[in-house]
């Protein structure tokens, strides 16, 4: 399958040779994984100057860059006021992902566009966290019952949480995969290990091996892969900023190794090598491989759907197996990250048990009038009177 997405972001000279019906494919297939401003900057790198390109498909990308940096100085902003109200916990507050992409200006940042902020505390402050930010203005997205039991007891983070003022998402975590899951990275070792912005602030990120792990771990656990390849570009160019040395590669496979986390580890190598022409050294990827454990059929089974889930959710880029890959990668994440005693029961809920809950909660109220009703019933009446 050929992505032209995928084609100009490896190659960002080969855009001048587009025709507009291109373009236009290419903006298609960009807009479905949110990478207009990403491939606004990739084109803006390599132009210089020197190439020429179309002047509308490149003015409507730069318009999604500006948006891209506005979100950028608000979330500074909001990391900012979060370390403020966590300071009496006196412990560091960690950015992942987006947000530690964001606020330490790393190479994922530029153009890159994140709905939510996810921090890292360790699990016994959490009690004390959610007391404080709820004190200033954040507050539970999910006040079902279930979903609160649900989070608390099975997950690796808080229920979401939303400002009642700016709308701000934040997810509050304690580990990066949930207590059900099959393996168990040490939220300890994590945290032992962090990199603080500067000393003005108490805003940390995971280390540099990490954060490529944390990445990795989020793209090839998760189901919803609609941005799949955003998420393995962030890797890419995390792995050509931070891994530059055999020493490097090495440090990194070691860590993989120490949190449990080889497998999505080499599944980031591979793919960022074989579409991203990252320069992983051939010994690094197969000890990458072995680590794994996993049998030949195994592994050629998982390349074959990933090599169709990661692409961009769009039409063009879509085969045969497509809609079928992605099925079982969303079943897979669920069997991952819960024993099946406990996913059975958990997914009748969502689909069935929750969705009728609902439509029952819907009826009572069309059925029962509010107060406001009963009063605009009692005027009509007094001026019919």
């Amino acid at each position: 399958m050929k992505c032209l997405l995928l084609q100009i972001l490896v190659n960002p000279e080969s855009a001048s040779r587009l025709t507009l019906e291109e373009w236009d494919l290419l903006i298609r297939q960009a807009r479905s994984i949110d990478m207009l401003a990403r491939l606004y900057v990739k084109l803006k790198n390599t132009q210089n100057g020197r190439v020429a390109l179309p002047n509308k498909p490149v003015k409507h990308l730069a318009w999604s860059y500006k948006v891209t940096r506005r979100h950028g100085h608000a979330i500074r902003k909001e990391v900012e006021g979060l370390a403020e109200s966590l300071e009496p916990l006196g412990v560091p507050v960690v950015l992942l992902k987006g947000a530690a992409y964001s606020y330490g200006e790393l190479p994922p940042a530029e153009g890159r566009l994140f709905t939510d902020i996810d921090i890292l505390l360790p699990e016994k402050v959490l009690p004390e966290a959610e007391q404080l930010l709820e004190r200033y203005g954040w507050l539970s997205v999910h006040l079902d019952e279930y979903d609160q039991k649900y989070y608390r007891r099975w997950m690796h983070e808080l229920p979401p949480l939303r400002h009642g003022k700016r709308e701000t998402e934040l997810d509050v975590h304690h580990a990066i995969l949930p207590k059900t899951a099959r393996v168990h990275p040490s939220s300890e070792l994590l945290l032992e290990d962090i990199t603080r912005f500067s000393e003005e602030t108490n805003l940390y990120r995971l280390s540099d091996t990490d954060i490529i792990l944390h990445s990795a771990t989020h793209l090839f656990f998760d189901g919803e892969m609609q941005h799949g390849l955003r998420d393995l570009e962030d890797i890419a160019s995390l792995l050509e900023r931070f891994c530059t040395t055999e020493t490097d590669w090495q440090a990194l496979l070691c860590r993989g190794k120490a949190l449990e986390l080889s497998y999505p580890l080499f599944y980031a190598l591979h793919y960022c090598h074989k579409w991203f022409k990252v320069a992983v050294p051939v010994d690094i990827l197969k000890q990458a491989e072995s680590a794994t454990n996993a049998s030949f059929p195994r592994r050629a089974l998982m390349l074959w759907m990933f090599d169709r889930g990661l692409l961009p959710d769009h039409s063009s880029c879509y085969d045969r197996w497509t809609g079928l890959a992605r099925w079982v990668l969303y079943v897979r994440s669920h069997y991952l990250k819960m024993p099946v005693h406990l996913l059975i029961p958990h997914l009748m809920y969502k689909s069935i048990w929750a969705p009728f809950k609902k439509r029952l909660e819907e009826r009572k109220r069309e059925r029962k009038p509010t107060t406001l009703d009963k009063l605009l019933e009692q005027q009509v009446d007094a001026k019919s009177r």
